[in-house]
């Protein structure tokens, strides 16, 4: 695992894209290297639902509707409790959702809405843990980032600069800066260990 504050970062955004002496903002830093983050963040939630356990959140009493976590970026599982144990519920199309909501003592599935998910059969006390990925997170000027290796962070620096250079207009640079990140990315994407990049797991009683 390798670390690397904001603050370095930035310096070696000034220093690959020769923007030091540029009177770059440090909020126009600061969405450099969030914008290209969010890109490699999506990237890993689109390769693996194994980003399980990132984030889990335990709804006691639900009956029924249960609403997505602000920060939920993913849903990655929906699990009931009986008889000591967690079971896996299985997602209903909204078109199936009918069939299932009778003559059963425990929840079986869930389907999902625009806000949230239903759990069916309604009307029935269920204990449910949705496993979800959250956002990626936003960094400040003081954050520290984490990765395994320095594709990540080498990928940034040029995509970030290459932003920079692109706002000002200079675009010859930026062009070259561009491609470097696209091979940068590149390397990113074949090498992603999902492992690395969980959050935290989080636990939440409601």
């Amino acid at each position: 695992m390798v670390t690397m504050t904001v603050t370095e970062m930035i310096d070696r955004i000034l220093s690959r894209g020769d923007l030091r002496n540029a009177g770059v903002s440090a909020a126009d830093l600061l969405y450099a290297i969030n914008d290209s983050y969010q890109l490699c963040y999506t990237e890993i939630l689109k390769r693996s639902n194994d980003f399980a356990n990132s984030k889990e959140i335990v709804y006691e009493n639900i009956k029924n509707e249960i609403p997505f976590e602000p920060d939920m970026a993913k849903l990655l599982a929906v699990d009931a409790f009986e008889n000591e144990q967690w079971y896996p519920l299985k997602r209903f199309s909204l078109e199936k959702r009918n069939e299932y909501q009778y003559n059963q003592s425990k929840a079986i599935g869930y389907f999902m809405q625009q806000k949230g998910i239903s759990i069916y059969p309604k009307d029935v006390e269920n204990r449910i843990r949705l496993l979800y990925a959250p956002i990626a997170e936003v960094f400040d000027i003081d954050s520290e980032m984490t990765a395994d290796n320095m594709t990540l962070f080498i990928y940034m620096q040029y995509a970030g600069a290459a932003e920079l250079c692109r706002k000002r207009s200079q675009r010859e640079r930026a062009a070259d800066l561009e491609a470097v990140a696209l091979q940068k990315f590149n390397d990113f994407t074949r090498n992603i260990n999902i492992d690395d990049y969980k959050p935290a797991k989080m636990q939440i009683v409601v």
